[in-house]
């Protein structure tokens, strides 16, 4: 999946919601599924945000 990491928020910024974050509406591109699932081994935080 899409978007390895975060950048993370100031504790004084309004958070988005799970969705938003999917989406590309935080500070991210949104997450998308980017290859066949399987075929390779990467990291994502993508993918760890929608387990």
């Amino acid at each position: 999946m899409t978007v390895h990491g975060f950048p993370g928020y100031q504790q004084t910024d309004s958070f988005p919601t799970i969705l938003k974050v999917l989406n590309g509406q935080g500070n991210t591109p949104a997450i998308l599924v980017a290859t066949i699932p399987g075929s390779i081994w990467r990291y994502s935080g993508g993918g760890y945000t929608v387990m």
